[in-house]
Order: C-alpha cells, then sequence, then structure tokens
C-alpha cells in the first residue's frame, strides 16, 4: 500500500507497465541492467511476460531509459 501511495509522487512503475506490455504482447521481455562501476553487486536480469512464448524481446536498462537490443525467436 505504501509504494502504491508513493507511486504517483516520485516513484514509477517500469516493473508494471513492462509486464503489462509483455501479456499484450504475447511476449517474454527481458531487462538487461547496466551495472554502474560504483554498484556493490551485478544487477538482476529480469523477466516479464509467459515462458515459453515464440518472441523475447531483449531490452537493456541503464536505470533511466530502456533501449531495445534485439528480438529473437525460440
Amino acid at each position: 500500500t505504501a509504494w502504491a501511495q508513493r507511486l504517483a509522487a516520485k516513484e514509477y512503475a517500469d516493473e508494471l507497465v513492462a509486464l503489462c506490455a509483455a501479456l499484450e504482447l504475447a511476449a517474454r521481455i527481458t531487462i538487461i541492467p547496466y551495472n554502474p562501476s560504483h554498484a556493490l553487486g551485478q544487477w538482476a536480469v529480469a523477466a516479464y511476460g509467459p515462458e515459453g512464448v515464440g518472441v523475447v524481446i531483449y531490452l537493456g536498462s541503464n536505470d533511466v531509459h530502456y533501449v531495445y537490443l534485439s528480438q529473437g525467436a525460440r
């Protein structure tokens, strides 16, 4: 509940948008994060949408923007 209240003011719903887009497109969206040199560890790769679908869309993220990397067919 607290996160949902902050969402409108100062946070973004990138994960929810990626999930909704993946479901609408019937695709799997995989986001490869950029790991800044000052990061304490590797940032996790995230995947949204159903597994086993025919299209996987790969996006890169620098925690500010998403960049289309490639689309692979399974």
